[in-house]
């Protein structure tokens, strides 16, 4: 017999400091920047505007600008959650209007996420299932300017935007590392 039973796990929300600051111009690079429309019929995906191929360039015009304000406020966030370090696998930005969504998916990586650079409705914010509720789905509670991170291997999406709205979004995924200083090596024992 299989079972499913619950693993205490977490997910970190935070309200991003920088957000007002950087707002305006990461979007102004974001929509300067090369990316592609992205349609796949078959797995209920079509986003407007991304460059998630280019995930593990860092040389790209917006993340030089972002990433100095990210990379503190990941520390922060990790910190807080008991690891001492983190390593930035690959980051990218989503653009959704009007009958754009993202299907069903997972990521790879320890922990993937979301900041929301400008969700004009919090009706289309994640949406995740719980697989110890029936797969019942919920919706991550945010507003622009928040960020999100959780286990990759959370079953989530964007769900489809039925107004005419433009949301702009950076995702990324994160591997972590644990303090040594912390960590009891009797049980290895």
């Amino acid at each position: 017999m299989i079972q499913i039973k619950p693993l205490d796990t977490f997910y970190i929300h935070s309200y991003f400091k920088p957000h007002l600051l950087v707002k305006d111009n990461l979007i102004k690079l974001i929509n300067e920047s090369d990316g592609k429309e992205i349609i796949e019929k078959e797995a209920n995906t079509h986003i407007k505007k991304s460059d998630w191929y280019k995930g593990r360039d860092n040389e790209r015009p917006w993340v030089q600008y972002i990433l100095p304000y990210l990379e503190p406020h990941f520390k922060e966030c990790f910190l807080k959650a008991g690891y001492n370090s983190y390593t930035i696998q690959n980051l990218w930005y989503q653009q959704y209007k009007e009958n754009n969504e993202h299907g069903w998916h997972i990521h790879g990586e320890n922990f993937t996420g979301v900041y929301y650079v400008d969700l004009p409705d919090i009706e289309y914010s994640t949406e995740y299932l719980n697989p110890l509720d029936n797969k019942q789905l919920k919706k991550f509670k945010v507003n622009t300017g928040d960020l999100i991170i959780f286990p990759s291997y959370i079953i989530h999406r964007a769900p489809k935007i039925k107004s005419k709205l433009f949301k702009t979004i950076l995702s990324f995924n994160i591997n972590i590392g644990y303090p040594d200083n912390t960590y009891d090596h009797s049980f290895d024992k």
